[in-house]
């Protein structure tokens, strides 16, 4: 069972070989797998920040300007947990935030976009 966790996760082969010879995989693989899961979500957004500024001519500026606070506080969030895995750190005040802070402001994004579109779908039907 454990082999075939290990061969089907996301880690590179001598990270799963590595995993197969620790004393402590549990601890070796939560490590290990914390920095793919980091890139990952990096990259993601900063391909949705790279969409954002090749759009954002097309994008009102009220709702440009929430997206822009939504990728700041997510790169906040990444870089504070970088740094807390890296050097042994614990800080948390920019996840918290981000999880604070965060839903309210993607609702009101989502509530911004609904009256958009329903404004418009009204002109559209007059």
């Amino acid at each position: 069972m454990a082999g075939q966790f290990i061969s089907g996760c996301k880690l590179e082969e001598h990270e799963k070989d590595q995993l197969r010879e620790s004393n402590d995989k549990n601890k070796y693989y939560q490590d290990r797998i914390f920095w793919h899961q980091l890139i990952e979500t990096q990259n993601f957004t900063k391909s949705f920040g790279l969409h954002l500024k090749k759009n954002s001519i097309l994008i009102p500026k009220e709702i440009r300007d929430k997206f822009l606070c939504i990728e700041k506080a997510i790169w906040s969030a990444l870089y504070e947990q970088q740094n807390n895995r890296g050097f042994g750190l614990n800080e948390w005040s920019a996840h918290d935030s981000f999880f604070n802070e965060g839903p309210p402001l993607i609702d009101s994004l989502e509530s911004f976009i609904e009256k958009r579109l329903s404004d418009l779908s009204h002109l559209e039907s007059d």
